[in-house]
């Protein structure tokens, strides 16, 4: 993903061009799974009914928690989402003096060598599909 914006979880909320990231249960499984769950509300945190909460729909505060760490959401019209067709990350991006494209865990950054951007954003440039390629993997065999 190259980052095209950023914006706060209450804005990423407001703003009704983002109304349909917000999970939707009537509809597609993909739809079930949208990411726009975090709000305020009399100055709390509000986490919506998701993946991210209990499956009754209580709060999960370790995941409210973790992902409210930062009041970020970061945003790209620019993306590849392999899911189930996911390609090997070339070796050369695994390790790049000290960069890893794909770290293990969870992990943010937003620092890397000049060299190592230039490198990754060329061979990014250089895909040939752009979007929701596949859908995830754990969901072979089911619709999206």
């Amino acid at each position: 993903m190259r980052v095209t914006g950023r914006c706060g979880f209450q804005e990423y909320w407001d703003n009704s061009a983002y109304h349909q990231k917000r999970p939707f249960f009537f509809g597609s499984r993909a739809r079930a799974y949208g990411d726009n769950i975090y709000h305020r509300a009399a100055g709390e945190w509000v986490q919506e009914k998701s993946h991210h909460s209990y499956a009754d729909g209580d709060t999960n505060y370790a995941n409210l928690v973790v992902d409210t760490s930062t009041d970020g959401v970061l945003l790209s019209t620019d993306f590849v989402y392999w899911g189930r067709s996911a390609i090997t990350i070339p070796r050369k991006f695994r390790q790049f003096n000290g960069d890893d494209l794909y770290p293990q865990g969870r992990n943010y950054r937003s620092r890397f060598a000049d060299n190592f951007v230039v490198a990754v954003d060329d061979w990014f440039r250089g895909l040939p599909e752009r979007g929701r390629i596949d859908s995830p993997f754990a969901w072979s065999g089911v619709e999206a």
